[in-house]
């Protein structure tokens, strides 16, 4: 059984206070509808050659010049014939009058029918007075000529002009994200190099005064940056352009500033920890105060409620909680479509599969749930059976390294038991 895809998130929209037990918290198929209403493809563009392609971008549509393949050519190593030169039943016997090989010009047209067989190669050119290829396997060779028992139909074995695309035919979407497959379709075309959207500039920072580098020695009450390389290798995107700040102290004048340099230079802001409500926690005040706007602030999701999205000038400002579970699941769910649709990107749903639980549980309804699972097996239908980390929290890193993805507990779900089929999102 073929497994399809299921949509992890509340697609229905609520009243916040109704959805989530008076909490005034957003659902977060809601948060992300908001975070993408922030975004539009930012102007700019660049000409890359085949070779540096992958993983940028397409700027406009793109069309086929040339029609794939340009010739009728033969599908496999045999011998070309003229059906038409075919009398009776069978067995037939015809001389081999020439060959033709992959990249050999066409023959010259004699205005009549052919009776003799042309050895060809796989890929070579059909002359035009041919109409069929027989596979050589079919045939037996003797004193130059090639005798058969069955004739074969019209266009047997013939690849034909245009077969896979003709002149006008869309064969690139624009923002489309290139990858192999792609790239070779434009060589194909013989497209040496196109215009893809500029790369997206993602300033980022993380915020703390008790972060330390890995490397470093760890005093009383410190813990190593993990969010930094995490959100680095997130963004890891030939179509992203990251401006890594390092880390900021807890402190609101050198927030401030590092905030204000950010959001002038780049497209989108990320920033980790100092969204919630401790006395710390400056990050939604300073976008306030440099004149921006928040418009996304506590979501009904676990771990990361305290997700902050907001705007300052023409830039985004995506505020990610500061334990690394709660920032890890956020970018995913937020930060990445947000980017994508800055990149010009047609933002992609995040793949998710039905799973078999492997589990029990019992929790509270209120917020839609992300819990790093490991698949265990497979059903009999072909969709894994995950088993959820029984101790994973928003802090808890162990269970994140060691998972295969995310198993949804969706709004509204008040306990899981063995074989429910729920929304799995694989790293």
């Amino acid at each position: 059984m073929s497994i399809q895809p299921i949509n992890p998130h509340n697609t229905t929209t609520h009243d916040a206070d109704d959805c989530c037990g008076g909490s005034n918290l957003l659902p977060i198929d809601v948060a992300i509808t908001k975070g993408l209403g922030l975004a539009s493809p930012r102007e700019g563009f660049e000409t890359v050659s085949l070779t540096f392609l992958h993983g940028r971008s397409v700027l406009d549509d793109v069309f086929a010049s040339y029609p794939l393949p340009n010739f009728n050519n033969s599908a496999m190593d045999g011998y070309a014939i003229n059906t038409n030169a075919l009398v009776g039943d069978g067995p037939y016997r015809l001389e081999i009058t020439g060959r033709m090989a992959a990249g050999d010009q066409d023959i010259k047209t004699t205005n009549k029918v052919p009776t003799g067989a042309l050895r060809i190669l796989t890929g070579a050119l059909v002359p035009s007075d041919y109409n069929a290829v027989i596979m050589q396997e079919k045939v037996r060779v003797e004193d130059g000529f090639i005798s058969f028992d069955v004739a074969p139909k019209v266009g047997s074995n013939i690849r034909p002009q245009g077969e896979d695309c003709k002149p006008g035919d869309l064969v690139i979407p624009k923002g489309t994200v290139l990858d192999a497959r792609h790239i070779a379709m434009l060589a194909g075309q013989g497209i040496a190099e196109i215009k893809v959207h500029r790369k997206v500039r993602v300033a980022i920072f993380s915020t703390g005064s008790e972060l330390k580098l890995p490397g470093e020695t760890l005093e009383s009450g410190q813990i190593f940056n993990s969010n930094r390389y995490a959100l680095n290798s997130q963004l890891n995107h030939p179509f992203i352009e990251i401006i890594d700040l390092g880390t900021i102290e807890d402190d609101y004048d050198l927030l401030k500033n590092a905030t204000d340099k950010a959001s002038k230079m780049a497209d989108i802001v990320i920033t980790t920890g100092g969204v919630s409500v401790g006395d710390e926690d400056h990050m939604p005040g300073i976008v306030t105060d440099l004149g921006g706007e928040l418009h996304v602030m506590k979501v009904a999701i676990k771990p990361g409620k305290p997700v902050t999205i907001g705007t300052i000038r023409e830039c985004i400002f995506l505020g990610l909680p500061g334990n690394p579970v709660a920032a890890f699941v956020n970018q995913i769910l937020i930060g990445r479509p947000i980017i994508e649709k800055l990149a010009g990107i047609t933002p992609r749903p995040v793949t998710t599969y039905p799973a078999q639980a492997d589990f029990e549980r019992k929790r509270s309804p209120s917020r839609q749930e992300y819990v790093p699972a490991k698949i265990v097996g497979q059903a009999e239908n072909g969709s894994p059976i995950v088993e959820a980390f029984a101790k994973a929290s928003s802090a808890t890193l162990l269970p994140l390294a060691n998972s295969d993805g995310f198993v949804v507990l969706p709004l509204g779900l008040t306990q899981v038991k063995k074989g429910d089929t729920l929304a799995f999102i694989p790293h």
